[in-house]
């Protein structure tokens, strides 16, 4: 935390905290300082520092200032409009932000003077959208249904409570609440609660089960079958019943914290990686026991709204693959959820900044492709894969804390190609470009005896800019059938020198060099002939001229 600035608006306290990683966040409080969750209003892409003043709006309040290096940014405190459900609204846990009934919008209560505006009310940070009890009273069971919300202008508010296709009774209303009443030998397993509000109908599927005959093989399973099901659980005694009167429900995290989950629930070892960009990473490892019985992965940031789940790609008793989504820069929670609903175990993952690209070495290749590039920046390790071109994704390659690629091979090829980073599902621009040039060229290589079993190869090569090291050309010399390593000694822009060393007894004499220069391969071969052909056409030429020459002198000598 480098700064803070807070307000006070009606009971609310609102406090925004810039970080050293680049983030502006909201937290809430009400009246007895109890926290809501943490929304991040600004996010930059580096980890460049909020300075510590940060002035809000004079003229609108609906902004604060925040200064960050080279830059100052206005940045609106409320988001409503990012939100486009009433449930969403609600789940956002912003005391200015509610649903604008006749406008069908997440709005500010100014924005919505006229109509009935519903809210978060102060006493339900910690609750769900939709809580529910059942209570038993003779042979009838009645189920509660409770909207943790606030409304003004007396909202227009129905519910309907379904078995399958059956209606299960006629609801009695009164904002927020309703209740279904029906005999208890008729208790439905599932049921079915729709609640509408103007446009809006929020459902939910409820489970539901006889109080005192819930039994599970572990206390903690009991005790979360006991809680969802809208049961009262008694910790001391660790049994189930109906609940009497109205009961401040709370989710099973809540109430069943501390008991043994069993011997037969999923449990995570390990996570790789466990580092990531806030864009998120994909084919994640993660390593554990009795993983076969996992559906999905849950994350959630500490003190964040929302939880986000990904499914399993790939499984097994003891490892499963899976992407990790985006996220905000900080620590997240990630437990793994069974058929049932339930969270197992946990551990931990980081969010980092945005990876950056700020070259490339070299920026050129050849268009059979193959070469190495390196790839210069920062938090590089974030990076899934690079894409050269829109069709063309090469995974990147890490030794020793390099990061590097092989080119691909074009033969149809422009200049050059903008090169990007892929992270999670985003990609981000490098500053280079790669240059994509024609093949190199070899013409032709002779061969001197350095010392008893040294022969020197010096192969002729075009010049060219593409800038060839040591560590891009592998040469062998073949010798009859048998090849030869060549090792490189120099490259100049026009030839190749590499030495062949063999047994003082060995006599080495090449006959043709193979070079490889990435992707590329080709055969080089001795110019003898060509010299000879060369020679004899000379000689044929000299004794044309002389030819010639013989018959315009005996022509003049005869006139």
């Amino acid at each position: 935390m480098t700064s803070v600035a807070a307000e006070k608006k009606g009971s609310w306290i609102v406090i925004y905290i810039g970080t050293n990683n680049g983030q502006l966040m909201k937290m809430v409080l009400d009246k007895n300082f109890r926290s809501g969750c943490v929304t991040v209003l600004y996010r930059s892409d580096d980890d460049r520092m909020v300075f510590p003043r940060m002035l809000f709006d004079p003229v609108d309040n609906q902004y604060i200032y925040i200064a960050l290096r080279n830059q100052i940014r206005r940045v609106a405190v409320t988001q409503c409009g990012t939100y486009s459900t009433l449930r969403d609204c609600r789940s956002s846990q912003d005391p200015f932000c509610g649903w604008c009934v006749t406008t069908s919008k997440c709005s500010t209560n100014a924005e919505c003077s006229s109509s009935s505006w519903i809210s978060i009310p102060e006493d339900s940070f910690q609750k769900k959208l939709i809580t529910f009890h059942i209570s038993e009273v003779s042979t009838e069971v009645t189920l509660n249904l409770h909207l943790n919300v606030e409304g003004t202008h007396n909202p227009t508010f129905t519910c309907t409570f379904k078995a399958g296709a059956e209606d299960l009774c006629s609801s009695k209303s009164v904002f927020p609440n309703c209740a279904c009443s029906f005999p208890s030998q008729r208790l439905p397993a599932n049921v079915t609660a729709t609640v509408t509000i103007g446009n809006q109908k929020i459902t939910e599927n409820l489970k539901l089960r006889s109080c005192p005959d819930i039994t599970k093989t572990s206390p903690y399973a009991k005790c979360v079958a006991c809680v969802s099901a809208g049961c009262n659980w008694s910790s001391s005694s660790q049994t189930c019943s109906w609940t009497h009167g109205s009961v401040d429900s709370l989710t099973f995290n809540d109430t069943c914290q501390g008991l043994s989950s069993g011997q037969n629930a999923p449990e995570i070892l390990s996570l790789e990686p466990n580092e990531v960009s806030f864009h998120g990473r994909n084919n994640a490892v993660m390593k554990g026991k009795d993983l076969r019985l996992v559906e999905k992965i849950r994350f959630q940031g500490f003190a964040e709204c929302t939880t986000k789940e990904t499914p399993v790609i790939e499984r097994s008793s003891d490892t499963l693959k899976f992407n990790i989504p985006s996220g905000n820069k900080g620590s997240t929670r990630v437990c793994v959820v069974t058929a049932d609903g339930y969270c197992h175990s946990n551990t931990i993952i980081t969010y980092g900044s945005q990876p950056t690209c700020t070259g490339l070495q070299p920026s050129v290749t050849w268009a059979s492709g193959g070469r190495k590039i390196q790839l210069h920046g920062y938090k590089l390790a974030y990076v899934d894969a690079v894409s050269v071109s829109p069709k063309v994704i090469t995974p990147v390659i890490i030794s020793n804390k390099t990061f590097w690629f092989h080119t691909h091979g074009l033969r149809e090829y422009k200049d050059s190609f903008s090169v990007s980073l892929r992270v999670g599902n985003t990609t981000v621009d490098c500053v280079d470009k790669l240059s994509y040039l024609p093949d190199p060229e070899f013409n032709t290589f002779l061969t001197s005896e350095l010392d008893t079993g040294v022969i020197q190869v010096t192969i002729q090569k075009k010049t060219d800019m593409l800038n060839i090291s040591i560590a891009d050309v592998k040469v062998w010399g073949l010798s009859g059938e048998k090849l030869h390593e060549c090792k490189i000694k120099e490259i100049t822009p026009t030839a190749v020198i590499c030495r062949i060393l063999g047994e003082k007894e060995d006599v080495i004499s090449v006959d043709s060099i193979e070079v490889e220069v990435g992707d590329f391969k080709t055969a080089v071969y001795v110019d003898g002939p060509v010299f000879l052909y060369i020679l004899v056409a000379l000689i044929i030429l000299i004794l044309f001229c002389s030819l010639v020459g013989a018959l315009i002198y005996h022509g003049r000598r005869n006139n």
